[in-house]
């Protein structure tokens, strides 16, 4: 089992057919297309390492499609306002992106960075 952006990922189990076919869940990840970027589309098991409320996690276990965005540029946010009169450019960093969407309708549960 591996962590990725909070969400846990295990293999699915042998002989799971999902609803929604890959090139419909891939269709998720479109909107990230960044230069240098790689992705890839797993059909896993997932657990949100992170409780959504209440202590109770957002899913536990069901299988789903999950597309894994790697070397993602972003810009953190860069904290206070700059002095007046100067400049500060706030630096580049590199992460990842994750996209957990359901194989029976094809819809997003949760992205996260």
């Amino acid at each position: 089992m591996t962590t990725v952006v909070g969400v846990r990922l295990a293999p699915s189990p042998v002989g799971y057919r999902p609803q929604i076919p890959a090139s419909a869940a891939w269709h998720h990840a479109d909107p990230y297309g960044e230069a240098g970027s790689t992705y890839y589309l797993y059909l896993a098991r997932a657990w949100s390492a992170v409780p959504a409320k209440n202590g109770v996690p957002e899913f536990a276990g069901q299988v789903f499609w999950v597309i894994v965005g790697e070397h993602l540029a972003y810009i953190p946010d860069p904290g206070a306002e700059a002095p007046s009169g100067t400049t500060i450019k706030p630096r580049c960093v590199f992460g990842q992106n994750i996209t957990v969407v359901t194989t029976q309708t094809g819809a997003t549960l949760m992205e996260a960075s």
